[in-house]
C-alpha cells in the first residue's frame, strides 16, 4: 500500500516514461524528485515538484519569484523545525540531503519558509516552537 502523496505524485510520470527514466532524474547519488512547499511570504507560494539537485536559489527566485512586495529575504528555513536555516546569501546549494547536511541543514519534508527583515526574531522562535 502506498500512502505517501509524494510517491503518488510520481506514479503517472513513472508509468508513462518508465522507472529507469525516473531514476535518471535528480543526481547520480540522490535520484528522483521532491515536492517543495513555499510559504506564504513568497510571491508565488505553493507546492512545486523539482528534481533533486535543483539549486535552492533557483527554487526561491524562479519558482517562488522572490518574496511578496519585493521584500528582501534574510533567512530560509528548510525541512521544518529540525531542518535548519540558511542565510539569504547561502542558497547556492543543491536540494539534496548530502549538500544540505554539509551546510548544517536537512531536507526533511522540504518545506521552505521565508523570513524577511520585517519578521521579528521572537516571531521566528514562535514559528519553530
Amino acid at each position: 500500500m502506498v500512502n505517501n502523496v509524494e510517491t503518488l505524485a510520481a506514479v503517472p510520470w513513472i508509468v508513462s516514461r518508465g522507472g529507469r527514466a525516473y531514476a535518471r532524474r535528480g543526481t547520480s547519488t540522490e535520484t528522483g524528485t521532491k515536492l517543495v512547499c513555499l510559504s506564504e511570504r513568497f510571491a508565488r507560494p505553493g507546492a512545486y515538484e523539482v528534481e533533486l539537485g535543483t539549486p535552492l536559489e533557483l527554487i526561491v527566485t524562479e519558482l517562488g519569484s522572490g518574496l511578496k512586495d519585493e521584500a528582501e529575504l534574510t533567512a530560509l528555513q528548510i525541512g521544518g523545525p529540525l531542518g535548519g536555516f540558511l542565510a539569504a546569501d547561502a542558497l547556492d546549494v543543491p536540494l539534496t540531503e548530502t549538500d544540505l547536511a554539509a551546510r548544517g541543514a536537512a531536507l526533511g519534508h522540504a518545506g521552505l519558509v521565508a523570513f524577511d527583515q520585517r519578521v521579528a526574531p521572537q516571531d521566528v522562535l514562535r514559528h519553530i516552537w
